[in-house]
């Protein structure tokens, strides 16, 4: 339909040189071929995760540690952010508040910090790496990884041909408590959950009026 010319070097297949009979039996086998290998992905992970380590990269706050990697060692600098996002959102400080006080104040982000501490990470280059997303301090204030407890599976695939990676139910993850060492305590981590001051309250003046609101009166 769109006329472009498909060639599949190692297969010898060259869409100018008409059809290929073995194509989709080379099709089939190597779907057979990526569902196992994701298959033996999945076991090795559910292994790892049995045994109590993290399958995921160690979020900002953290590194691996030399002697073993798949335990997560707190990285003191970023750490320190860590806390002082906490300690600002405890103290009633908004999201949008927070992350332009890291802005203003020159706090590298995440991936540029990364990048200056040479933790290899697949991440996309920031226009400005002092910009502090509202998204990034959410993320940050959310993750129970900060009590020290390990948490497995909170994302997951449809498929195998996807490689977009989706919210998986809170039943589905595995979650391992006191496996490294906390940057945050864990009262304050739960009461940071509890507070939600970004919702706007709703006062008399903006809240939607009902048409038969004046029967509460009597």
């Amino acid at each position: 339909m769109k006329n472009i010319r498909f060639i599949a070097i190692n297969d010898d297949v060259d869409s100018n040189k008409g059809y290929n009979e073995m194509m989709p039996l080379k099709n089939l086998f190597n779907e057979w071929y990526s569902r196992d290998i994701s298959k033996k992905i999945k076991c090795s992970q559910k292994i790892i995760s049995k045994q109590g380590f993290s399958i995921g990269q160690p979020p900002y706050g953290y590194k691996r540690s030399f002697e073993n990697p798949r335990i997560w060692v707190i990285e003191k600098k970023s750490a320190e952010t860590v806390k002082m996002i906490y300690k600002m959102r405890l103290k009633g400080k908004s999201i949008n508040k927070i992350a332009v006080f890291l802005s203003t104040n020159k706090i590298l982000i995440p991936t540029q910090h990364y990048l200056v501490q040479g933790i290899r990470r697949p991440i996309k280059l920031a226009r400005d790496k002092f910009f502090w997303s509202q998204s990034t301090i959410t993320a940050i204030l959310k993750n129970q990884s900060y009590t020290g407890d390990v948490v497995n599976f909170k994302t997951c695939q449809k498929s195998f041909k996807l490689k977009k990676r989706f919210e998986n139910p809170k039943d589905n993850w595995e979650v391992y408590k006191e496996i490294h060492e906390p940057i945050i305590e864990r009262s304050i981590w739960e009461d940071v959950q509890k507070n939600n001051w970004n919702k706007a309250k709703k006062t008399e003046k903006h809240r939607k009026k009902y048409v038969f609101e004046f029967l509460k009166m009597f």
